[in-house]
């Protein structure tokens, strides 16, 4: 019997730290979300689950994420920036491996289109990162034009292989490991409780 409760924590144990490593971490400032997309190219695709990250500096705020649109209510007692981190391989751009030297995210504040001077934008092999100053109560919008207009089906562009587990989520990278690795341990300690 205390073998059996010595595999179900080892099994917990595991299962504790693969979730953990599930997370993606990009510094204290930054927070993660995850949202689902469906692929519109070819539906018969699995659905992928993207990470996109954002932070608020200098001030609070609440994040959503509905199907292509990121929207931020946030507020400060002065000015502040609210930065997200949106993957180069998230569904955006109408047309197979997206031209990402191309703006096509369109930034909203408070209902008005924001021109690309009252934003940074830099882009990395795995992201487009924007920053977007406001002040005090704003409700800021990002959202890719083609979607914006329906445009369909919408692609993200190609990365490369280092970027995919900082942008997406796999399905169920660890769990046959971890199922294998609780199925033997079960079955060592149940031989040596068995030869006792």
């Amino acid at each position: 019997m205390k073998t059996l409760h010595i595999s179900i924590i080892i099994v917990t144990v595991l299962c504790v730290l693969t979730s953990i490593i599930l997370v993606p971490v990009f510094g204290e400032e930054w927070q993660s979300f995850i949202t689902t997309i469906e692929p519109s190219a070819n539906p018969n695709q699995p659905v992928h689950d993207f990470t996109i990250s954002y932070q608020i500096l200098n001030g609070t705020g609440t994040f959503q994420a509905h199907d292509y649109e990121f929207t931020a209510n946030i507020s400060s007692k002065s000015s502040g920036t609210f930065a997200i981190k949106i993957p180069r391989n998230f569904p955006y751009y109408n047309g197979k491996d997206g031209p990402s030297e191309n703006e096509k995210y369109v930034i909203l504040e408070n209902g008005a289109d924001l021109t690309p001077s009252r934003y940074y934008k830099t882009v990395s092999d795995c992201f487009f990162t924007y920053s977007i100053p406001f002040y005090m109560n704003s409700t800021i919008t990002v959202e890719s034009s083609d979607t914006l207009y329906l445009m369909t089906p919408i692609y993200g562009d190609k990365i490369p292989d280092y970027c995919m587990s900082k942008t997406m989520i796999p399905e169920f990278p660890f769990a046959i490991p971890v199922l294998l690795i609780g199925v033997t341990s079960l079955i060592v300690f149940s031989r040596i409780k068995m030869g006792k």
